[in-house]
């Protein structure tokens, strides 16, 4: 794929980074189908556990929509782009693996309502982050609304999107918005921490609370309740439920394979 994103994986972590350091990672429509692409090669690999998404450089994780690139499209342009990125969106946020985004600088716009389709955000503390479009002019697309108000709730929501503030990594924290803060030279190390725990829990135990957690919110109780039962039972015959009892039976640890 082309040179706007790099894949990289190691044993069973994916990296995927967005790699236009020059513009602030900032996103066009060439990055948005590299991204697409490279999901769709890690769901065809089994043997990958956990996903990170990070940006190239010290400045930024992304400084959302290449404005460049944006004003050179008409209205027509940008309402046939939309949907492919609305699909990247969700198609991040219902993943099936677990995934984090590793926010290394600035991480506003279409970078942050990226970063809020991973399931976990850690960020370094010179990260900058906010959703400043009705500041010049815009409304946020791409379900940033929905997105934020699911992670901080609405008071929240409101204060990031209508005040189109910027605020540090540790305001975020505060908020909800981020997991975890910590100084630029330990966020490698504290990314492949959390992706290493994630790794030792089973496969699709995983993808199934990531899925049920996604549609709590959504589901009424009896749905949600349906969709619980239903998760029981097909994780109820899988042999790595076995195998986990079996290793807390026997004080040791799982050997999980993902069936």
């Amino acid at each position: 794929m082309g040179g706007k994103t790099e894949f990289r994986k190691e044993d069973v972590v994916a990296t995927i980074t967005l790699n236009r350091p020059e513009r602030h990672n900032a996103i066009d429509e060439e990055m948005v189908l590299s991204l697409q692409a490279h999901l769709d090669d890690v769901r065809q690999d089994e043997s990958i556990r956990v996903v990170v998404l990070t940006g190239a450089g010290e400045k930024a994780f992304s400084a959302g929509f290449d404005i460049k690139f944006m004003r050179g499209l008409g209205p027509l342009e940008v309402r046939r782009g939309l949907p492919r990125v609305q699909a990247l969106l969700q198609e991040l946020e219902d993943f099936p693996r677990p995934t984090i985004a590793a926010l290394n600088g600035l991480t506003v716009g279409g970078g942050l309502v990226l970063a809020v389709a991973c399931d976990f955000r850690i960020a370094s503390s010179h990260a900058v982050l906010g959703v400043p479009e009705v500041r010049v002019g815009f409304s946020p697309l791409l379900g940033a609304a929905r997105r934020l108000e699911r992670v901080v709730g609405l008071p929240k929501a409101k204060e990031i999107v209508m005040l189109g503030q910027l605020f540090d990594a540790h305001e975020a924290e505060r908020m909800g918005l981020v997991n975890k803060v910590v100084p630029p030279e330990r966020l490698g190390d504290e990314v492949a921490h959390w992706a290493r725990a994630l790794t030792e829990g089973a496969p699709l135990a995983m993808a199934v609370a990531k899925k049920t957690l996604n549609l709590a919110s959504r589901l009424d109780p009896q749905a949600l309740s349906g969709l619980e039962e239903e998760s029981h039972t097909f994780l109820w015959g899988t042999e790595d439920l076995r195998e986990g009892i079996a290793a807390f039976t026997e004080k040791r640890e799982p050997r999980f394979k993902g069936c």
